[in-house]
């Protein structure tokens, strides 16, 4: 299946789906929130579309120790499932449909996509954006708004000259016409040359008939429809083409992730390996871990005037605040991602509740 018919296809079902009336099939579909949350990969990435989405105050309630969900929250949370789950299925529906064929053609097309082919190939492109494009959806929402507002353009473009090249074999049949010579012929500019092969073409009644100047000229200004529609459609196509191989290019030009991979496929190793994020279940253990460690007033204290000593030019409030956030750094060891902002910010609190105590 061509890249055009696999994401037509997925935007008619996004449209149906959205205006299904029943939702008790919707509820369903797709992992859970607590499969999504025992999902490393996932988890990892519900957070930060739990933050773009300017709600990670629920994030904060799944991560404290008493869940503090109300039947609002509940509510909430499985919109930004359902969201989440479209998102993913949205970037794997074009990373699917972005096969060996159509990214030759992409590339083709794209002076920019011929650079990063170059260096590591088609295989290296969609190796790339089958890892990075989903977070890239997450958080760079609007390019890829953008991208898969281009991909949805060049699909209606191709579905024209489908729809074109069905016509003119339908005509041609119709008209006794090969479609090998038709081509040739339109290819010439001559219609003129058309209606002679029409002509050749008809029966004795079709000749005698005093119809027949009437379908010359319809078969003559058909082949001069064909030929405009033909040339204006390709036109539209490969512009289409363009755009798409264009905000691919800046799409993993501008994605630290995505880049990295690329450069990393050249050098024919593995990425530099960074703390990795922390994930939920780490964060609940780590949490627990350190709600039980018995610090006393006394042991912050003294911790504090050793920070105190080393930033005299803040004061007691930015004193205290960022030795909290330095205290709980330490204790993270260092564990970043969007459930571990969560949990510092949980435990920075409770160290500067304890000391104003």
């Amino acid at each position: 299946m061509s890249i055009t018919e696999k994401y037509a296809q997925h935007q008619k079902d996004r449209r149906e789906n959205f205006g299904e009336k029943d939702e008790s099939k919707k509820e369903i579909e797709g992992p859970t929130l607590k499969e999504i949350l025992a999902n490393k990969e996932q988890q990892d990435l519900f957070g930060e579309y739990l933050e773009t989405e300017g709600v990670k105050d629920l994030g904060s309630k799944l991560a404290g120790p008493r869940l503090e969900v109300d039947s609002n929250d509940f509510a909430a949370l499985e919109e930004k499932r359902k969201g989440f789950l479209e998102i993913l299925d949205r970037s794997k529906s074009i990373t699917e449909s972005l096969d060996a064929n159509t990214l030759t053609k992409l590339v083709a097309s794209s002076p920019e996509l011929q650079t990063i082919a170059g260096m590591v190939g088609r295989d290296g492109i969609k190796a790339a954006l089958s890892k990075h494009l989903p977070r890239a959806a997450i958080t760079e929402r609007q390019r890829f708004i953008d991208l898969e507002d281009a991909l949805q353009q060049m699909a209606e473009s191709k579905k024209k000259l489908d729809e074109e090249d069905e016509d003119i074999k339908k005509w041609c049949k119709e008209n006794g016409i090969a479609e090998g010579e038709y081509l040739e012929l339109l290819q010439t500019g001559d219609p003129e040359k058309i209606v002679k092969l029409a002509r050749s073409q008809y029966s004795l009644w079709q000749k005698i008939a005093t119809r027949r100047k009437k379908q010359e000229n319809e078969v003559h200004q058909q082949s001069l429809d064909n030929a405009r529609d033909i040339e204006e459609y390709w036109e539209r196509y490969e512009a289409d083409m363009k755009d798409v191989g264009s905000l691919l290019q800046l799409t993993m030009m501008e994605n630290p992730l995505i880049k990295e991979s690329l450069v990393a496929d050249l050098k024919k190793d593995s990425p530099e390996k960074s703390e990795p994020n922390m994930s939920f279940a780490e964060m609940k253990e780590v949490r627990n871990s350190i709600l039980q460690t018995k610090a006393s007033k006394e042991e912050l204290n003294s911790a504090f005037d050793v920070y105190r000593r080393g930033h005299q030019e803040m004061n007691d409030d930015e004193a205290l605040h960022g030795f909290s956030k330095a205290y709980t750094q330490d204790k993270l060891k260092g564990k970043k991602g969007f459930w571990a902002s969560i949990l510092a910010s949980l435990f920075s609190s409770k160290i500067e509740q304890i000391m104003k105590s």
